[in-house]
């Protein structure tokens, strides 16, 4: 199956992984994270802009800020069914819902430096992520999104 995201060099996709249920997250070169599902061939079906946005929320009239991570996405991960996460240079790490299209950094400790790796448990519904600061940090389900 092939998806045409853009034209453009920030257009490539540089790394993707498969979400647990069948939806296929991708890494463009502009940092975006492209949600694309088999079942709909034609485009992404959602995509995360790494960039802060602020967004008009007109239920409210006040700014929803997303948080996204601002520097280079390094790894990632699934989650849940349809939650997976980043990690990132600064040390961070974020979890993006697909379904309801929220993100939010992972509450705990961060990494001082570069996460070079996240690995998923599926049994224990537990993420570690390693980074290059020599630590390994374990990131349990119930602080997913």
């Amino acid at each position: 199956m092939t998806w045409i995201v853009g034209s453009a060099i920030d257009d490539q996709q540089v790394g993707n992984t498969w979400s647990r249920e069948r939806n296929l997250v991708s890494l463009s070169l502009g940092g975006n994270l492209n949600v694309f599902d088999p079942r709909m061939p034609e485009r992404s079906t959602k995509v995360f802009s790494v960039s802060v946005v602020r967004l008009l929320c007109l239920s409210i009239n006040s700014y929803i800020i997303p948080q996204a991570p601002q520097t280079a996405i390094n790894a990632i991960t699934t989650a849940k069914s349809d939650t997976f996460l980043t990690g990132t240079a600064a040390g961070r790490v974020y979890s993006y819902s697909v379904t309801e299209g929220e993100s939010a950094t992972i509450a705990g400790t961060s990494h001082s430096s570069y996460i070079a790796g996240l690995a998923t448990l599926d049994k224990e519904d537990t993420i570690y992520s390693v980074g290059w600061d020599d630590n390994v940090r374990e990131i349990f389900g119930d602080s997913f999104v």
